[in-house]
């Protein structure tokens, strides 16, 4: 086995995130990116996905990681940003699931999800992050 860089696998769970109808149905496919994109315009609502820590694990031994999942809005209420969040959590929270990023084939198991409460980022956007923690293996 081989390392599984954080390149891949913020790719593969962006590619994961755009194939859910259920957050497209909140979400524009567009709007859910790497958590520092270069990009000029920043539009709402919007969800990022943070990689790391990423601990390397013994040769033939699945990787731990841990997948960030900020969503973002400018809704008067946090509402927007607990439906995203509540979706992800339903998705993925105690599931495994195999997709590819950069052509990387990837497995992850062992999915856990801790929601934070949602905040204000500044004085007109919500901010709401999911923790997911799980093993990533190729193949």
């Amino acid at each position: 086995m081989t390392l599984i860089r954080d390149d891949q696998i913020q790719a593969a769970w962006i590619t994961s995130l755009k194939a859910n109808t259920a957050l497209l149905a909140e979400v524009a496919a567009a709007q859910i990116k790497e958590s520092q994109p270069q990009t000029v315009e920043f539009d709402y609502p919007a969800v990022r996905v943070r990689v790391g820590p990423n601990s390397p694990s013994e040769d033939g031994c699945p990787q731990n990681i841990t997948v960030r999942i900020l969503s973002y809005s400018e809704d008067a209420s946090s509402q927007q940003v607990m439906r995203i969040d509540g979706i992800i959590m339903q998705q993925y929270h105690d599931k495994s699931f195999t997709t590819s990023g950069l052509g990387q084939q990837m497995q992850f198991t062992g999915i856990s999800v801790t929601s934070t409460p949602a905040v204000r980022q500044d004085r007109r956007t919500w901010r709401k992050e999911s923790v997911l923690t799980m093993l990533v293996s190729s193949g």
